[in-house]
C-alpha cells in the first residue's frame, strides 16, 4: 500500500521535473532540433524524444490509474490534477 504512494508522488514530481525542463528548453533554444537535443540531454537514458514520451505517458497513466482508486484523499486529487496536466501537454507537444 505504501507503494502505490510512493510510486504517484514520484511520477507526479517526475511530471513537475520535466514541464520546468521543458519549459527552461522552450525559452532558452528557438531552433526546434536544439529543443529536442537540450531536453534528451537531461533525460540521457533515452535516445529519441518518442521512447522519452512512451515511457513518461505510461508511467503517468500507471500512476493515475493508481491515484483515482485513492480518491479521496487531497494530496492524490492534486497529483490527479497535475497528471492530467501533463498528459495534456504530451498531447500539445505532439500537435
Amino acid at each position: 500500500m505504501k507503494f502505490k504512494y510512493i510510486f504517484i508522488a514520484s511520477v507526479t514530481l517526475l511530471n513537475i521535473y520535466t514541464f520546468i525542463v521543458w519549459l527552461w528548453v522552450f525559452n532558452n533554444y528557438s531552433n526546434q532540433q536544439d529543443r529536442v537535443q537540450a531536453f534528451l540531454d537531461v533525460f540521457y537514458v533515452f535516445k529519441s524524444i518518442n521512447s522519452l514520451d512512451f515511457t513518461l505517458a505510461s508511467l503517468t497513466l500507471i500512476s493515475l490509474a493508481l491515484a483515482i482508486q485513492k480518491f479521496k484523499y487531497k494530496i492524490i486529487i492534486i497529483s490527479i490534477f497535475i497528471h492530467m496536466l501533463f498528459l495534456l501537454l504530451l498531447i500539445w507537444s505532439r500537435l
